[in-house]
Parts: C-alpha cells; structure tokens; sequence
C-alpha cells in the first residue's frame, strides 16, 4: 500500500513517531534529491499510526461532498 503524506518534514515525523512505537521500518533516501527522505517502509504493527493517512495519487475530494476535485474548486 502506497500513502501520500504532503512534506518531507511529515514524513520524517511519521518515522519518529513508529522508531518510539517500536515499529520496524526502512527508510528511502533519494541520491538525485541530495539525500532526500522520500519514503519509508513500515512494519505490519504501523497501522493506528497511518490509519488517517490518504492513499497516494487519489484524486482529491472535496471534505463536505466528497465530489473528485480540488475543494477550492468545488460548488457545494
């Protein structure tokens, strides 16, 4: 399964927060991006913690009716 967070900063948060629930994890780093943290793989126990997290690539939706498009855009 493929998450989407919106920051690396939130990323590397997400990874604090498993490393202090005793999840095990792998972290990917990205050589053409100076190093950069781009994705973390993350034991089967890492559930509660990404249970809110959006699937990756979804089409966003609009939080009050849930049409596919930017709520910015939306007419409700």
């Amino acid at each position: 399964m493929v998450l989407q967070l919106p920051t690396e900063s939130a990323l590397a948060a997400l990874r604090e927060r498993a490393a202090a629930a005793g999840v095990p994890f792998a972290e990917c780093h990205e050589p053409d991006l100076g190093g950069q943290l781009t994705g973390i793989a993350l034991g089967e126990s890492a559930a509660k913690l990404v249970s809110g997290l959006p699937l990756a690539l979804r089409a966003p939706r609009c939080q009050r009716c849930r049409e596919v498009l930017p709520p910015a855009l939306c007419a409700c």
